[in-house]
């Protein structure tokens, strides 16, 4: 098959195809996604603490961490990782992520990002992540 290019960027592109791949997209993803778009922080952090937030699968808790992440708002991505490794505590990647955001706060807390750091080791030893 060949790729025709039509004017879109890879991300224009990304979007459409999950758009056009989901049959019914939900309100709160496509609000989700649109804030995550404008590189709106204020509306993602208040997004991260409504309550539907709490039953988003382990992967797209810790996308929606990175995307707070991404415009700065540190305090929420933190608390959203903390509620979500507390339901999925033998998950990889929250804990994982959990380690990298609270080491790389200002000032770094070290001590605790080494907690989960280490338990993301533990659960994924042979993770290039990990390393």
């Amino acid at each position: 098959m060949v790729a025709r290019h039509d004017g879109r960027s890879g991300v224009q592109q990304l979007a459409a195809t999950l758009q056009a791949a989901e049959p019914e997209p939900d309100a709160f993803r496509s609000r989700w996604l649109a804030a995550a778009r404008r590189r709106d922080g204020a509306t993602l952090a208040q997004m991260s603490g409504e309550p539907g937030v709490q039953g988003l699968p382990a992967a797209a808790v810790v996308q929606l961490a990175r995307d707070l992440h991404n415009v700065k708002e540190y305090a929420a991505a933190e608390r959203l990782l903390r509620a979500g490794q507390e339901r999925y505590r033998g998950n990889f990647w929250l804990n994982h992520e959990l380690g990298m955001v609270l080491w790389g706060q200002k000032p770094p807390r070290p001590g605790e990002a080494v907690i989960y750091l280490t338990a993301a080791l533990a659960l994924r030893s042979d993770s290039p992540a990990s390393i």
